[in-house]
């Protein structure tokens, strides 16, 4: 009887250590399973954003959109407004402007788009561009330039373009980088638009008489 209690009882300890040997092992796998759903977060690589292409049309090409926009009949003027302002609001800009200091103050730098010498057609817009520059990008800008005027090659984003029969025409550049300062050309007219030449021709006739 003693010799089968001990092989009953060797019976069960083996038993019972073969179950807890199945029992760690299922605890085990358990632990290092991969849950299928989850998300390594930390393994994700972080998309950067792309910078804005530069859009190359000139403040001519502006322009000549919104006279073009502004002669349009009064039935589809609207309309032709709005285009013109989705079209070039929110893009970026390389353009060459005039910078005089009085009207270039920190948080209202007014600049003048165009150099009137420069084309044929006789341009007719009365809106002039604004930077939004922060202070170090302002003082080194109106030290460049000096107390005339100079010329600015500036690179922006076109953030507001208020552009309707309403109000008056108004842009505000963003973001902008000051690419290169220069002294004005002789020949360059940036603040003066250039004279009709046909009220020249009657000025003179005029003169004459």
């Amino acid at each position: 009887m003693r010799r089968l209690a001990l092989c009953v009882g060797a019976a069960l300890l083996a038993a019972c250590t073969a179950h807890a040997d199945v029992e760690v092992a299922v605890e085990v796998e358990e632990e290092q399973a991969p849950e299928p759903n989850k998300k390594r977060t930390q393994a994700t690589p972080r998309v950067q954003k792309a910078a804005a292409e530069r859009d190359e049309r000139s403040s001519y090409a502006l322009a000549a959109d919104v006279a073009a926009a502004l002669s349009e009949p009064s039935l589809t003027r609207a309309q032709a407004l709005e285009t013109v302002r989705t079209d070039w609001q929110g893009k970026r800009y390389r353009w060459e402007v005039g910078v005089s200091a009085p009207l270039c103050r920190l948080g209202a730098c007014n600049v003048f788009p165009f150099d009137h010498a420069s084309v044929g057609d006789r341009i007719v817009a009365g809106w002039l561009p604004r930077l939004a520059l922060s202070a170090e990008v302002h003082a080194d800008l109106l030290e460049r330039c000096g107390p005339g005027l100079c010329v600015a090659t500036v690179e922006g984003t076109l953030k507001t373009f208020v552009f309707s029969a309403e109000e008056p025409t108004s842009l505000t550049f963003s973001d902008v980088a000051v690419l290169d300062v220069r002294p004005r050309r002789e020949k360059e007219s940036w603040v003066r638009r250039k004279a009709d030449p046909r009220v020249a021709k009657l000025r003179t006739a005029d003169a004459g008489r």
